[in-house]
């Protein structure tokens, strides 16, 4: 999860409107479980919740950040458009990509990424 990240989508897509105004720090994950998966807000680049729903049809029900974490993530699904679903399934026994991909440590994931979607990751 990336706080900075989520806190601006708010402030972009939120400016002057009452929705996260009282935010407290350290509460972003909470607050965007609650709320701003509902409302299409990604909670880093590297997930979409709207694409990874539609694109796992059979995720109707689940919400889909808690699903990847859970077990999406090791079942190699896409977590976002521009990750192919052959990188998500070579990083399946990590469990995570996405962590990968935020991670500073991972220069391996971030360089395929790189490669596969000509977008730096």
């Amino acid at each position: 999860f990336d706080a900075a990240h989520y806190r601006a989508q708010i402030a972009d897509k939120f400016e002057g409107l009452p929705f996260g105004a009282d935010l407290a720090e350290g509460d972003e994950l909470q607050h965007y479980l609650q709320f701003g998966e509902k409302r299409g807000l990604t909670p880093c680049p590297y997930f979409d919740p709207v694409f990874y729903r539609r694109y796992h049809a059979d995720l109707f029900e689940a919400e889909p950040l808690l699903h990847y974490v859970r077990e999406g993530a090791r079942e190699g699904r896409a977590p976002h458009p521009d990750v192919p679903e052959t990188l998500a399934a070579e990083y399946r026994h990590v469990g995570n990509l996405v962590a990968l991909l935020l991670g500073q440590a991972q220069e391996d994931a971030r360089a395929r990424f790189a490669r596969l979607t000509g977008r730096e990751a």
